[in-house]
C-alpha cells in the first residue's frame, strides 16, 4: 500500500486537527513519507504553531500545509523569506481564502475544479501521486473522495457514496482522532482495491450511532433562538462531536425551529462553529466575527469582540 520509494527526509505536515479532511492529510503523509512530523492545528492557531515549529527545527526539507492556510500577514512574511518559500506548499480549499492568501505562489487554493468540489485531502492526494511520492490505488482514491464528500456537505446528495462518507466521519466520532488515523491506515493497507470497514469497525459505527442520537436531541432541546442581521439562528454550546449532526437532524425534521443556521460554541475549545439549516453563506457571517470557512460550514474564535458583544446581549436578555 505504501510507497516503496520512501526516503528518510525531514518532512513536516501541518494539517487541520479537528476533522476528517485534516486527518486525511496526516494519513497521506504517513503513507508517502518515512516518519514525517505531523502538527495538528486548530482553526485559529496555525500561525503560532507554524512559527514555533520552524523555530525549533528550521532544517525541514519540505513543509506541507493541508486543509489550512497561514494568515495573510504570515504568508507575506513567508513570501519574503526565500529559504522557506523554496520548500513550502499549501493545499487549501476554503472559499474564504480566495482573493487573499491565494495570491502567494506557494498557496495552492482550489475550491472547485473540473472534477468537482475539492478538499485538502484530495488536493494533497493528487499532488503526492502526480509527483511519484505515493502510489495511487483504488482504495486511496475512494478514501479521498469520501473525505471530500463529507467535508463539503455533499454526502447526502450522493446516492452511491454518501452513506459511506457519513459512516467514515461517524467512525472518527466513535474512536477519536489518533485511533481513527491508525485504523484507517490499516484499512487502506488491508485492501488496495476498495476502501471498506471490516465487521468489527462497522459494529463500532452502528453502536455509536445508537447512543449518539439521544445526545443530539438533548442539545436541540437546549437551543436558544436569536437573530443577527435579519436571520434567525439557533444557539447552543456543544461538544465538538455533535456540531455536524445537530443541524443535520434539524434539516431532516424540516427545520421545526424556523432558523437559518446554528451557532455553536464548542466546549473546551476556543472556537465557535456555524452550520447551515437554510441556504445561507456562513463564510460571510464567520468573516464578520473574524473567522472563515465554507458556505455551509464555518467557524470563528470565541475571542472575537463582536461575538463577546453578542454573548453579552444574550446575558442581558436573560437577566
Amino acid at each position: 500500500m505504501e510507497n516503496t520509494n520512501k526516503a528518510n527526509s525531514q518532512i513536516v505536515i501541518f494539517t487541520h486537527g479537528i476533522d476528517i479532511d485534516g486527518f486525511g492529510g496526516a494519513i497521506l503523509g504517513k503513507l508517502a513519507f518515512e516518519n514525517p512530523t505531523i502538527v495538528f492545528a486548530d482553526n485559529f492557531d496555525l500561525d503560532e504553531k507554524f512559527v514555533k515549529t520552524l523555530q525549533t527545527n528550521p532544517q525541514f526539507e519540505k513543509i506541507y500545509i493541508v486543509d489550512h492556510c497561514p494568515s495573510f500577514d504570515l504568508c507575506k512574511k513567508i513570501q519574503e523569506t526565500p529559504e522557506i518559500t523554496s520548500k513550502i506548499m499549501v493545499f487549501d480549499h476554503h472559499k474564504s481564502r480566495q482573493g487573499k492568501e491565494d495570491q502567494f505562489d506557494f498557496v495552492n487554493l482550489v475550491v472547485e475544479n473540473a472534477q468537482g468540489k475539492q478538499s485538502g485531502t484530495s488536493l494533497f492526494y493528487d499532488y503526492l501521486t502526480r509527483s511519484g511520492l505515493l502510489r495511487p490505488t483504488k482504495a486511496l482514491k475512494e478514501f479521498a473522495k469520501l473525505t471530500t464528500l463529507y467535508d463539503n456537505w455533499l454526502w447526502k446528495e450522493d446516492e452511491k457514496d454518501g452513506k459511506n462518507a457519513y459512516r467514515l466521519n461517524t467512525f472518527f466520532q466513535a474512536v477519536g482522532r489518533e485511533k481513527f488515523i491508525g485504523m484507517v491506515l490499516k484499512t487502506l493497507q488491508r485492501n488496495s482495491d476498495k476502501f471498506e470497514f471490516n465487521e468489527e469497525e462497522n459494529q463500532i459505527i452502528d453502536n455509536f450511532i445508537q447512543s449518539f442520537n439521544a445526545k443530539v436531541n438533548s442539545y436541540i432541546k437546549q437551543m436558544k433562538i436569536a437573530e443577527h442581521n435579519g436571520l434567525k439562528f439557533g444557539f447552543v454550546e456543544v461538544e465538538d462531536l455533535f456540531k455536524n449532526d445537530i443541524p443535520e437532524v434539524l434539516r431532516s425534521l424540516n427545520n421545526p425551529l424556523g432558523i437559518s443556521y446554528v451557532m455553536m460554541p464548542i466546549k473546551n475549545r476556543e472556537s465557535v462553529s456555524l452550520r447551515h439549516i437554510q441556504d445561507v453563506d456562513l463564510s460571510k457571517i464567520a468573516e464578520e466575527f473574524g473567522g472563515g470557512g465554507h458556505k455551509y460550514a464555518a467557524s470563528f474564535p470565541k475571542s472575537s469582540a463582536k461575538y463577546q458583544t453578542l454573548i453579552k446581549t444574550f446575558d442581558d436578555k436573560n437577566k
